[in-house]
This record gives structure tokens, C-alpha cells and sequence, in this order.
């Protein structure tokens, strides 16, 4: 089984963000680790952000049984708060494009596991029909949709 756990920060972020969150996808890789026909990787997205190539686009952070990867220069800010109300929340076409290449590219994948959709268009969840045999799960770690603060 090939999972793709996705996130806003990544999991091993030197500055501790993610809170919580960023324990739990830790614990959960470290516990996949080694057992027999599972793989898994990690997409963070949202606060990497480069001023010369302003197209969004995934680029390689850590390679090995469990790759890590940034989507650099999302249209949207993360966390999300630092977002709020912006229009790409719900799509942003260049972004949408650049995950979907990203999933293109390195699948296929039995699962997708949105931890939120921080630094990521909600419209991306449109996207399931394009890869019939990958599930997606979409858990919220907080409650940003219903109170940013």
C-alpha cells in the first residue's frame, strides 16, 4: 500500500510547527516504517515560497523509504489564518496543477491523506476522479473551516 500523507508544515519542520499535528504524522510514519508492503511520503504545502520561480511547483526536500516533498509557492498561505478569507481557499489554478503533476508524476497511490487543506485549494478534492483507485482521506486536525481563530 502506497500512502501520501499531506500536510501544511512538514512533519520534520526544524522550527517545531505543526503543533500536534506534526507529533501524530511522526509517530504514524515512524510506525509504517519497515512493515512489509507499505509506503509511504510526505507533501507539505503552503509556506515554502521561492521569489524567482514564481510558479507553484513540488520539489524534493528528503529522499529514502520515505520521501518528503514542498509544494513551493502555493497559492495560498499557510497556516491558514494567515490566509483568511482568500479566494485561492477554494481554488487556485496554477496550485491545483502543480499537485496534481505531483500525483501524476510519483503514483499511483492507494491513499491520499489530506491532514487539512492548509496551503492547499479545497478544489483539489474535485480532482479524486482523475486516480479511480486512490482514496482519499480528508481529516481536520482543527477547526479553521468553521472559526480561524
Amino acid at each position: 500500500m502506497r500512502i501520501l500523507y499531506v500536510n501544511w508544515v512538514d512533519y520534520r519542520d526544524p522550527e517545531g510547527r505543526g503543533g500536534g499535528v506534526s507529533v501524530y504524522q511522526r509517530n504514524l510514519i515512524a510506525a509504517l516504517a519497515g512493515r512489509a508492503g507499505v509506503e509511504t511520503a510526505f507533501l507539505s504545502s503552503g509556506i515554502a515560497h521561492d521569489l524567482w520561480r514564481r510558479t507553484p511547483r513540488v520539489v524534493t526536500l528528503a529522499d529514502g523509504p520515505s520521501p518528503r516533498y514542498a509544494l513551493v509557492n502555493s497559492g495560498l498561505v499557510a497556516p491558514s489564518h494567515a490566509d483568511f478569507a482568500g479566494a485561492a481557499q477554494l481554488d487556485h489554478a496554477a496550485t491545483e496543477r502543480a499537485f496534481a503533476d505531483f500525483i501524476d508524476r510519483t503514483g499511483p497511490w492507494d491513499v491520499i491523506h489530506l491532514n487539512n487543506l492548509e496551503g492547499l485549494p479545497a478544489n483539489i478534492l474535485a480532482l479524486r476522479p482523475r486516480w479511480p483507485r486512490t482514496r482519499f482521506v480528508l481529516s481536520l486536525h482543527n477547526y479553521y473551516p468553521f472559526c480561524p481563530r
